[in-house]
């Protein structure tokens, strides 16, 4: 009984994301900037997730919207570039008997909606990719420090040319990210690979890291070295949303960036791409503005609600109150600053703008994909005996 109520309430959520739905805009962040450059699309630890993680009052997390914020910038005239860093397919590694139906069926769909509708340029490997082992990958993977023994198809790094710029892509594993697989020293593997990319011509060059931290993440992005814009999937300690950083974190002279847990928060940079060898450039954007202007609002509350305690408080510290009226000062010259000029773009050098884009029933669904979502649902329903028969089950049973 609890398990047909709970399928018929995922159909019905599926359902909610319908045709109606599919509208012009929707793309979830700022205008790209005008010149050569791209938006990179970044996902990682999907862990077979199709749908809305329904935990919440604000549910996030859906490959249909995801697919129409993709096809929304392409339909603008943006050049756009997918990628995943990896942990893709399975919700859990091993995958038990009782859920090997469901969990075939759910990665046969992002298969397809990776293959067909986002067109990924580049997929990492992480632990959730091998619930059922090797064998069932599906795609090729970037990861150039596993080991030949270990019988993965690698895809080697690559230069890819978009908006007219060359950018260079590659995926590596950290030491101990993936239990049991045999893999190379990922530091010397990343530093070759990050010299043939250059020599190649990439004018960016991207790096998709899967480790067990953001700790162990920029470590070895730091002892790589070269790589503009990093790109992790961290296992289990993958962020949850209210987790995710706003802002990219600076590792020499690139950046690391941590799309949140189970597709519920997508990563968009819009790099702009400029002559010159100077390291690239964060130059905030509305998407990073508007998050840290959030964030200062609720730190100017808080001292106002503190400030106007020590008001009627005679044993008050001066010191202490003149100290957090200086910082009430100071975050509201900074939330001003970012209001006037969310951009602030060089003088010279390529730059990017950051917007991590909670993926919510704010934004439009792909219908195509929607249906594919719905068919899951049905299949899945039809092996559990909780639905009736229905023509898409062949579909999903044979898929590859």
């Amino acid at each position: 009984m609890f398990r047909r109520v709970g399928l018929l309430a995922a159909l019905a959520a599926a359902a909610c994301c319908s045709r109606s739905e599919v509208k012009a805009g929707g793309g979830g962040g700022s205008a790209g900037p005008s010149g050569p450059g791209f938006s990179l699309i970044a996902l990682a630890e999907m862990r077979g997730q199709i749908g809305p993680c329904g935990c919440t009052s604000d549910p996030l997390g859906d490959i249909a919207r995801t697919t129409q914020l993709v096809d929304t910038l392409r339909a603008q005239g943006r050049p756009v570039l997918v990628v995943d860093a990896g942990s893709l397919l399975y919700s859990k590694v091993p995958v038990p008997p009782h859920l090997e139906a469901q969990e075939e069926l759910k990665a046969n769909l992002l298969e397809k909606t990776y293959k067909d509708a986002l067109g990924v340029g580049a997929i990492g490997l992480g632990p959730m990719d091998l619930g059922k082992g090797v064998d069932k990958l599906r795609f090729p993977r970037h990861a150039i420090n596993v080991a030949p023994d270990a019988k993965v198809v690698i895809e080697p790094p690559k230069v890819i040319e978009i908006g007219g710029a060359k950018v260079g892509v590659f995926g590596v594993i950290a030491a101990d990210a993936i239990t049991g697989l045999a893999i190379t020293d990922p530091v010397a593997a990343g530093k070759r690979t990050v010299a043939d990319l250059r020599t190649q011509g990439a004018q960016i060059v991207i790096g998709l890291v899967q480790a067990s931290s953001k700790k162990d993440a920029v470590k070895l992005a730091r002892d790589i070295g070269g790589v503009d814009v990093t790109i992790a999937g961290l296992g289990a300690s993958a962020p949850e949303p209210e987790r995710v950083d706003v802002e990219a974190t600076k590792v020499d002279g690139g950046w690391l960036v941590i799309p949140g847990n189970r597709g519920q928060v997508v990563s968009r940079l819009d790099i702009t791409v400029r002559p010159g060898s100077a390291p690239l450039v964060d130059a905030v954007g509305a998407g990073a503005a508007a998050a840290k202007i959030a964030a200062l609002d609720e730190h100017i509350a808080a001292l106002d609600v503190d400030l106007a305690k020590f008001a009627t408080d005679p044993d008050a510290d001066k010191a202490f109150v003149t100290q957090k009226q200086a910082e009430r000062t100071q975050h509201a010259r900074e939330r001003e600053q970012l209001r006037a000029s969310p951009l602030a773009v060089p003088p010279t050098g390529s730059y990017f703008t950051l917007d991590q884009i909670r993926v919510n029933k704010t934004l439009a669904c792909n219908v195509a994909v929607q249906d594919n979502v719905t068919a899951y649902y049905r299949a899945r329903g039809v092996r559990d005996g909780t639905v009736g028969p229905w023509s898409g089950w062949s579909y999903w049973t044979n898929a590859p």
